[in-house]
């Protein structure tokens, strides 16, 4: 973070109702599984962005109360957090051409990148600055 960076907490965006329970469910889950983990009692919240909850792009026509858990999208917003980032360099990722190098292949698999992001481990420094509440 930047030596001027004043920690600065947010508070819940508010969730539809028909989300709530949904929302509620997703959280119980991801912190059973170790993907989230509560902050501990009495351990003071310096940074702390708001979630923004919404159904999936292919569940948005399904009613309301046919909602599951894994129909909503829950994402942390870090643009205040952000602004105070230090970036000590850009890289940007290979480019893969994948038609030319796959031409002649006949079997393929397929990986499921499911919850990808909550398979990365983040350093315990930078916990801090991912903390998220929810109503």
């Amino acid at each position: 973070m930047k030596p001027e960076a004043v920690p600065i907490a947010q508070r819940p965006r508010p969730v539809a109702y028909y989300l709530q329970k949904h929302l509620k469910q997703w959280l119980e889950r991801c912190t059973e599984e170790g993907i989230f983990e509560e902050v501990p009692q009495g351990e003071p919240v310096t940074w702390c962005s708001s979630l923004v909850v919404q159904p999936k792009p292919r569940f948005r026509k399904i009613p309301n109360d046919q909602l599951e858990p894994h129909m909503i999208r829950a994402s942390v917003d870090l643009r205040v957090p952000n602004k105070f980032m230090e970036r000590t360099r850009i890289t940007q990722g290979p480019v893969v051409d994948f038609t030319s190098k796959f031409n002649d292949c006949v079997v393929f698999s397929k990986l499921d990148m499911r919850q990808g992001y909550h398979q990365l481990l983040l350093d315990p420094k930078s916990r801090a600055v991912a903390t998220f509440s929810t109503p």
